[in-house]
């Protein structure tokens, strides 16, 4: 159990790299962070040593946290320091809100898929407490998940969604494919999409919602200090920007679809997708024929 280096960029392979921003775990601010949002049950002695640091790479501009957690350190995060009871009542406070983004992202798919509910296939990539995908099973979509925590495994049996612990074993094609707040936490975001996309209809789409990184280098000038931000420390360990986007898609047969008004979206739900070219919290991948 322990940290690893990435020593190139996970959105191009590039190894023309730079450090913005490194500092010992051990460090008074970062190891406060660490103790009092996991309430006490990060150990910090696994992490003795090794440095937070954040990596730019020169060719695609995209940032990433270069020590990671190997697998059995992911496991012990996300499965026993992460609080599944906290992640569960953090999901259902935020019901209202939730709900009024999954219309949005209902009527989105709508407008891209030009197809009734129950002809269009759904995969939820990291689906979590699959709150996501029993929403739209309720529209009559047919949704399978992909979900690796057993806690949350048990969850979606008992909600009938089938699930799958990993890309390779998935024996269908789907019209969409979506994840919310996964990408982000991936050692290999490139290598991820690639595998999805194998998986996806010749005219199916990609929906991914990820942590907005904008004007986050200015940021880092002004006596940074490391907190749950799009940075989180070792959990946020990729910060997306388009230009660095559009260059992990080199040599797959996705392409960012550049969508400014879309018809079935009202007119604060469009304000917040022109915003999104700023803000780049969300990208819609479509597949291409090569």
């Amino acid at each position: 159990m322990d940290l690893i280096k990435r020593s190139k960029c996970p959105f191009c392979s590039s190894i023309e790299l730079s450090s913005l921003f490194k500092v010992k775990f051990e460090e008074k601010e970062i190891k406060n962070f660490l103790v009092n949002y996991y309430k006490n049950r990060f150990p910090i002695k696994l992490v003795s040593n090794k440095y937070y640091d954040l990596i730019n790479c020169n060719d695609c501009s995209g940032i990433f946290q270069s020590y990671i957690p190997d697998e059995a350190f992911s496991n012990l995060l996300y499965n026993e320091i992460i609080s599944d009871e906290e992640s569960w009542l953090k999901k259902k406070n935020n019901e209202n809100n939730t709900h009024k983004k999954y219309h949005r992202i209902f009527r989105l798919i709508k407008s891209l898929l030009q197809k009734d509910n129950s002809e269009i296939k759904i995969l939820e990539f990291g689906a979590g407490w699959g709150v996501w995908s029993k929403f739209m099973t309720s529209l009559n979509f047919k949704v399978d998940t992909i979900e690796i925590s057993n806690a949350k495994i048990n969850f979606l049996k008992e909600n009938n969604l089938k699930n799958y612990l990993k890309i390779e074993e998935l024996n269908s094609k789907y019209d969409l494919i979506y994840s919310e707040e996964v990408l982000e936490h991936l050692p290999l975001p490139r290598d991820t999409l690639f595998q999805l996309s194998k998986h996806l209809n010749s005219d199916g789409y990609m929906i991914h919602l990820f942590p907005s990184s904008y004007i986050f280098k200015l940021k880092l000038k002004f006596n940074y200090q490391p907190k749950k931000d799009c940075a989180h420390p070792l959990e946020h360990i990729n910060l997306f920007s388009k230009e660095c986007f559009e260059k992990m898609l080199n040599g797959s047969d996705l392409k960012i679809s550049n969508l400014s008004y879309i018809n079935n979206l009202n007119l604060i739900e469009n304000i917040k997708n022109i915003k999104n070219n700023y803000l780049f919290n969300q990208v819609i991948l479509k597949k291409i024929k090569k």
